[in-house]
């Protein structure tokens, strides 16, 4: 299924929300958002729902296509249908897999994530909510080059300038961007608003810059150098003869998951983008994450965890913890590499993310 701007501003405009409060901000400041799960009805389990296949580590260029998948099971029973959520506007409800969409012309701006599994019992889960951000040309600084004095500017060049981006006038203006720093350097200059128009400020992060870099996916049809981002870390696929591995099957050979993704891929380092993405509202905090050894789990605020499940991604139970009263857990030393959902109990409400050991 793909959605378009079109569709998506016409669902926006239509204030469609969920009765219950789903609590999200877009398009304004940073994403604020809070996981909530629906509570088991008698003894039957919730179903449990992640969203993966995501790009959601990365800053987007507008306009973007972005491709969400959801993972949902249900121990217990069945799952009836998936819905996608973008802010508080429904995308899609999907009923069979694989429960996928796809949205594309997203314009700038800060969105939230969510999909929402319901099994045959109606019990209702509501996944980690993901953060999406999507960055216009104008105030994006990847690809674009320092200010030099006399640079051979014209009309609309963009340029860098300590931590602000900066666009050439028109022309009769655009003479003066080549003039002496002195004077028409951008920010700085003595004139320089005779020759610049300030676009703002980078926002630039430490790190490997991965805007424009495609997600992983099974079977990609990737070539040797192919570059991928997951996970927050960006991989090249390996030159050949290795490099037929990197369209292997992902329990195998997906970057940093698969048993043996060594063998496909190299790791280049993590996105920068992954570290706006960590700045988003998360109710439960993972750290390391993902981990390679192990991590320890807490809730934000001052909520004690009373009992947690974790499960592999067939919904099968690895490890559980009852009657306790603690600010965190640690899990890590038992597990092997790969996808995990993860769900936490306190007193007030029952909290889900999926947690990756590499």
């Amino acid at each position: 299924m793909i959605l378009s701007l079109k569709h998506l501003k016409r669902m926006i405009s239509s204030s469609t929300f969920r009765k219950w409060g789903r609590r999200c901000c877009c398009s304004i400041g940073l994403v604020s958002a809070l996981s909530l799960t629906g509570r088991a009805q008698g003894v039957n389990h919730p179903p449990l729902v992640s969203i993966r296949n995501l790009n959601f580590q990365t800053e987007y260029l507008e306009p973007a296509s972005i491709s969400l998948q959801a993972d949902a099971y249900d121990i217990d029973g069945v799952v009836t249908k998936v819905e996608f959520y973008l802010c508080n506007t429904e995308l899609a409800e999907l009923e069979y897999k694989p429960y996928k969409i796809m949205l594309s012309d997203l314009p700038a701006g800060h969105y939230c994530i969510t999909a929402i599994a319901t099994d045959n019992s109606h019990a209702t889960t509501e996944s980690f909510p993901v953060g999406i951000k999507v960055v216009s040309a104008d105030t994006s600084c990847e690809n674009t080059a320092s200010y030099v004095e006399n640079g051979g500017y014209n009309p609309g060049s963009r340029v860098l300038n300590g931590d602000r981006k900066y666009k050439c006038k028109p022309f009769p203006y655009s003479g003066w961007c080549n003039g002496a720093s002195w004077a028409y350097a951008p920010g700085t200059g003595s004139n320089w608003q005779d020759a610049w128009i300030d676009l703002g400020t980078c926002d630039a992060e430490t790190g490997l810059s991965c805007v424009n870099t495609p997600a992983y996916v099974e079977n990609g049809g990737y070539a040797p150098e192919s570059q991928v981002v997951n996970l927050g870390i960006l991989y090249e696929c390996k030159p050949w003869p290795y490099s037929g591995w990197c369209n292997g099957a992902s329990w195998a050979y997906e970057p940093g998951v698969g048993s043996n993704w060594q063998d496909a891929w190299v790791e280049r380092g993590a996105c920068s983008e992954f570290a706006w993405y960590n700045k988003s509202a998360a109710r439960i905090i993972a750290h390391p994450h993902p981990f390679e050894d192990h991590t320890t789990v807490r809730l934000e605020g001052e909520e004690h965890i009373v009992s947690y499940v974790l499960y592999n991604s067939n919904g099968v139970t690895l490890l559980a913890g009852s009657n306790l009263d603690e600010k965190d857990i640690k899990l890590g030393d038992q597990l092997a590499s790969g996808y995990y959902i993860l769900h936490v109990t306190t007193k007030n409400a029952t909290y889900t993310q999926t947690i990756i050991k590499r």
